[in-house]
């Protein structure tokens, strides 16, 4: 379906008019304080990029009259659960096709068995139709279930629908889209069991009125709906095992083995039944022509978009997000003053860093989740546990006399271990502080290499801090890391703040600035001057903080040859290590012996701080994060009072 400039222009109205009084509830719902839902107008179905925390949004959806604003919201949340899902686990999504393979074997045998000639079982046109239309049949049951579950969830999750009125909603929503309520008659016999089996789990708590539930004519199909599974109801037992009264979320994978397990065998004898009187003609495949939910999701498209997911970090799918983004990206750089060179520069960067980030990326999970840790505590004469043998020896004559009597001895004889978090102090703020060297001296290559390395580790700090968050949800303590960019020559200039109360737009031009202005303009190499001014701001913020411990400071430096102020700035770097500050140097380019000694005499007199590069450029943006590796790691790793200092760490 394509769309004129007017029904796009009224699309786009009544999507922006949607969103403006939902957002809030539709961010609540998809649990992600930055969801965004994007317009996409030539599209028919939904596209989700989990790790961007966006839904691509169909705009054919606002041009009919057909569904109000509540019918539409109630849809977006049917979508947003298998976007949750997606995101949660998409390693099992990326293998579910093959777990749908393996389930149609057993159907596959017996079609081949009822239906085809041995002659014909070679045929490749006969395997590949086999193939096509068995996994149909068997995921459009696992779909349907997943549908069926969507269904709870939401009203789970969005009381109004739980309500009368959100019922009757319900109900008319899908008599809507099915036109009418069906009589499986004419339907063949797996299908009758799937689709009123999930009808009877669907409406299982709907208020009366609104369950008018389909009834399986075929009498083997009512028997088959009879059986008991475990001793319950079929019915009854699905909807226990998909919906637990504890509420808890039930995960993709054990939802599929139920199906699998319990329901998979009634639908493959249901359908040998109906499909062995069938004569089966080769012709060219068509979508079904019935669908009662419309929600299936089609074969292609489910291995299209889970390969997306799965190669999230590939340059094929950021091409594809760059389309989707454009029209946003368009904004924020008019917002920030963002030039086109700026924006293009700031895309190469993120090219040629992509796979550092990525590594970067597993280690801080790792880090983060190394830092939880717990200790098991053991405590004694309890009622309930494990049973301590000792205890029980001791109390057996009270025991004795007391049943002797026919009177309840309460035993506490049993030991109950359990684990609690360990008392752990992590620093409360982490300040990183790159220098970096934008004197005269400064060539092509350089500047490149330092855009590179800068960019990075920036972008680095960024995701370890998103992931710190995400741990800080469950604990006390709060670590929050936050970094600011110098650019120094025969002075110095602060291109990006630490922006602890900007917001993070904000925070996100500033970056891209940052990365990528370094032009070589800034005449001399006096570093000791802009030493000066972090070692003052430090100085500032020990007074206001409780504890050494509850502030980390660190300081990387790169620079292309020896400091025009040796001297001052060899004194500023030990005040500034006497301070607890953890500074480190890097020098990128081609030196003279002499400047090279001189180099070694300002960070390598006493500690080895400074690493010499020299024309090995492409090493910087690894080393640089190699030692933010290190650092990171000695915080996380901190105990109450121990105080950080730099130490040498190549």
């Amino acid at each position: 379906m394509t769309m004129n400039e007017c029904d796009a222009k009224r699309a786009q109205e009544n999507f922006a008019r949607f969103f403006s009084a939902e957002a809030r509830n539709i961010a609540t719902f998809a649990g992600d304080a930055h969801f965004r839902c994007v317009p996409i107008l030539q599209a028919d179905r939904f596209v989700f990029v989990p790790q961007e925390g966006m839904v691509g949004v169909p705009l054919q959806w606002f041009l009919k009259d057909d569904f109000d604003g509540k019918e539409i919201l109630w849809n977006l949340f049917r979508e947003l659960v298998y976007y949750r899902e997606l995101k949660a686990d998409y390693a099992y999504y990326c293998n579910r096709v093959s777990f749908f393979e393996d389930a149609a074997q057993g159907m596959r045998r017996l079609m081949y068995e009822a239906v085809f000639s041995r002659e014909a079982r070679d045929e490749i046109r006969v395997r590949a139709f086999v193939q096509h239309y068995c996994h149909t049949e068997v995921a459009s049951l696992f779909y349907l279930f997943d549908a069926v579950y969507a269904f709870h969830y939401v009203r789970n999750r969005a009381p109004y629908y739980t309500t009368p009125e959100g019922s009757a909603l319900l109900a008319s929503l899908y008599q809507k889209e099915r036109g009418v309520y069906w009589e499986h008659t004419e339907t063949a016999l797996h299908l009758q069991f799937a689709y009123a089996l999930a009808e009877r789990v669907l409406f299982h708590d709907m208020p009366k009125g609104c369950n008018r539930a389909c009834i399986a004519r075929d009498p083997v199909v009512q028997e088959v709906l009879r059986t008991l599974v475990l001793g319950t109801e079929m019915s009854n037992f699905i909807h226990s095992e998909f919906f637990p009264l504890s509420g808890e979320v039930v995960p993709t994978k054990h939802r599929d083995r139920i199906v699998s397990v319990f329901l998979l065998e009634h639908f493959v004898r249901l359908w040998h039944l109906s499909v062995a009187n069938i004569t089966f003609e080769l012709k060219n495949i068509t979508d079904r022509s019935y669908d009662p939910f419309r929600n299936e999701r089609a074969f292609e498209y489910t291995k299209s978009n889970l390969h997306a997911v799965h190669s999230r970090d590939g340059q094929q799918e950021l091409k594809k997000r760059e389309d989707v983004f454009e029209s946003c990206t368009t904004q924020f750089d008019e917002r920030f003053s963002i030039s086109p060179k700026e924006r293009k520069e700031f895309a190469r960067l993120l090219r040629t860093t992509h796979r550092l980030r990525i590594d970067m990326r597993s280690f801080w999970k790792s880090l983060i989740g190394k830092s939880v840790q717990w200790i098991d505590c053991y405590e004694g004469k309890c009622p309930k546990g494990r049973l301590n043998v000792g205890d029980f020896v001791s109390v057996f004559p009270d025991f004795q006399e007391f049943r002797g009597r026919d009177q309840r001895y309460k035993l506490r004889v049993y030991d109950r271990v359990y684990e609690v978090r360990a008392c752990t102090l992590r620093p409360a703020q982490i300040e990183v502080s790159f220098v970096v060297d934008n004197s005269g001296s400064m060539n092509k290559e350089k500047i490149a290499s330092a855009r590179e390395a800068l960019a990075v580790s920036m972008l680095s700090l960024k995701d370890f801090g998103e992931y710190s968050d995400m741990l800080a949800a469950g604990r006390r303590e709060r670590t929050t890391i936050h970094s600011e960019v110098y650019y120094f020559g025969s002075s110095f200039i602060k291109v990006k703040s630490f922006g602890k109360s900007k917001s993070k737009d904000f925070n996100s031009a500033q970056l891209i600035k940052a990365s990528v202005n370094l032009d070589g303009r800034f005449g001399g190499t006096n570093d000791a001057e802009v030493l000066k001014h972090i070692l003052a701001d430090v100085e500032r913020r020990r007074a206001r903080v409780s504890s050494d411990t509850s502030f980390v400071k660190v300081v990387l430096v790169i620079t292309d040859g020896c400091s025009s102020y040796p001297h001052e700035s060899r004194r500023t770097i030990e005040e500034l290590r006497r301070r607890g500050v953890m500074i480190f140097g890097f020098q990128i380019g081609l030196m003279s012996p002499e400047e090279t000694a001189l180099f070694h005499d300002v960070w390598n007199s006493t500690e080895e701080l400074g690493l010499l590069l020299g024309e090995r450029l492409e090493y910087l943006p690894r080393e640089l994060l190699r030692t933010l590796r290190v650092v990171l790691s000695k915080v996380h790793r901190l105990s109450s009072g121990e105080r950080l200092h730099a130490q040498r760490v190549w």
